[in-house]
């Protein structure tokens, strides 16, 4: 029922092929099937960070956090978006039809463990397993209706949608469900203006 109500949102056939998507690249890099993710090579340690930053050097809060569980952040479409903090690539979607372009990184902050996710991508510039610090670009903001054609979830001229989320996605769970469940706001971890402000820097 979430499916098409709650942006991100994946049917469960959905999530089954990713997922043994993700086991074929585990098993690309060398784990084997009874290995854990943390200690196969190539995905060992997550890099630590002491902190969070904001995925875009500017833009405007156009829907606070609420029943769409995100940060909505008005930019022009093409515009770059940055990791929030140095971690993992840990799951990718193209095209998704509520969604569109999304990607999901794991974090190590301060000790804890968190994953990101960028919605409504234009492009996606990272892959499956690659590592990325707060500089790296992982894609180019999307969220126009009109070109993005194949994202029903997306209305207006372009935006970001930023989720937060505690524990790692595809790690300590392997449902999107999981990552739903833990959900937080993130402003409880980077400094956004409240309200629909705007922000400019890091």
């Amino acid at each position: 029922e979430l499916d098409g109500i709650v942006i991100g949102a994946i049917s469960i056939e959905e999530e089954i092929k990713k997922i043994q998507d993700n086991i074929d690249y585990y098993k690309s890099i060398g784990c084997s099937e009874d290995q854990d993710i943390s200690s196969c090579n190539g995905s060992s340690g997550l890099p630590s960070a002491a902190g969070f930053y904001r995925p875009l050097q500017s833009g405007c809060i156009s829907q606070e956090y609420g029943s769409h569980y995100g940060l909505d952040i008005a930019v022009s479409p093409g515009t770059k978006v940055y990791a929030v903090a140095d971690g993992v690539v840990a799951n990718i979607w193209y095209q998704y039809h509520c969604g569109g372009n999304m990607v999901f990184i794991a974090h190590n902050v301060n000790g804890r463990t968190y994953t990101s996710g960028y919605y409504h991508l234009s492009q996606i510039k990272v892959s499956l397993g690659e590592r990325v610090t707060h500089n790296t670009v992982i894609g180019l903001s999307g969220g126009n209706q009109y070109t993005d054609y194949y994202d029903q979830c997306t209305f207006g001229y372009g935006h970001l949608h930023l989720q937060m989320g505690t524990g790692l996605y595809m790690t300590d769970y392997i449902y999107y469900s999981g990552f739903a469940s833990r959900r937080l706001n993130p402003h409880d971890v980077i400094n956004f203006p409240w309200g629909y402000g705007c922000f400019s820097g890091r």
